[in-house]
């Protein structure tokens, strides 16, 4: 089986990729930094050497490259069984009159028209097949907690939230159409989280020390236990339980840390 993980070459993405590939699946890995993505391509080859893995660069602030990499997967696949979207894009700004345009329309460029568009052009190597292809959604729990200097990240991850039920309904009108869900992973100590804690505290935002606090206190999930939580609802959860909910990854890893208890 292949699957696709976008911003496959850090975090989430890459603890993801070396998951899956363990469980045998082929992997198609894409995001914006050739050399991350080659690494990590470079760790399934040693640790899984049967699993097929491709390494594609994208620009999803770009139609035209989403567009691209879309092509480039049916080129390469006829078929893809899960999709999983994990790149994201949202600075922190000192305050409302700073939040900066350009920004901004990255964040909803990034986190909600890419998606959308790759989703939809990926649809030949998503559609026909029983089981159902699954698709998902990282999305954050920014989204529905507003809180100073988080504007760009927090509006585009919350539009991010109303296009899983939206593709969720309409995949539901397609004869052997997707499924898609949307998981939140809640605080995960990765790269990014870390680089966002130390652009917050520079612009004195509150939650910047509340973040730090919870990263040095252990109160996080690590990219792989997040990971192994994605891994078991792509594999685990019955195709009627999937289309259209909401997981949560710290929910996830405390119950399966006491069924395997």
């Amino acid at each position: 089986m292949w699957i696709l993980i976008t911003g496959a070459g850090s975090g989430i993405g890459r603890a993801l990729a070396l998951e899956l590939s363990k469980q045998g699946n082929n992997l198609i890995l894409a995001g914006r930094t050739g050399s991350k993505l080659e690494h990590v391509a470079g760790e399934i080859r040693s640790d899984s050497p049967t699993s097929r893995v491709v390494t594609l660069t994208v620009d999803f602030a770009d139609p035209a490259s989403t567009r691209s990499l879309a092509d480039r997967v049916c080129e390469t696949v006829d078929h893809l069984s899960a999709f999983i979207y994990c790149a994201g894009a949202g600075e922190p700004a000192a305050d409302f009159a700073s939040l900066d345009l350009i920004d901004f329309q990255e964040a909803l460029a990034v986190n909600v028209s890419a998606p959308m568009l790759l989703t939809q052009s990926l649809l030949p190597v998503l559609n026909g097949r029983d089981p159902a292809s699954r698709v998902v959604m990282i999305g954050a729990g920014m989204d529905k907690h507003a809180q100073p200097g988080t504007g760009s990240y927090g509006v585009s991850k919350m539009a991010l939230r109303r296009l899983v039920q939206q593709l969720a309904v309409e995949f539901g009108t397609m004869r052997h159409g997707p499924v898609i869900s949307l998981f939140q992973p809640g605080l995960v100590d990765t790269p990014g989280i870390r680089d966002h804690i130390d652009k917050a505290a520079e612009l004195n935002l509150p939650h910047a020390q509340w973040l730090g606090e919870r990263l040095a206190e252990g109160e996080c999930l690590t990219a792989e236990q997040a990971a192994s939580a994605l891994a078991f609802v792509l594999v685990q959860t019955a195709e009627s339980d999937f289309n259209g909910a909401v997981f949560s990854g710290p929910e996830l890893v405390d119950s399966l840390s006491f069924a395997g208890s």
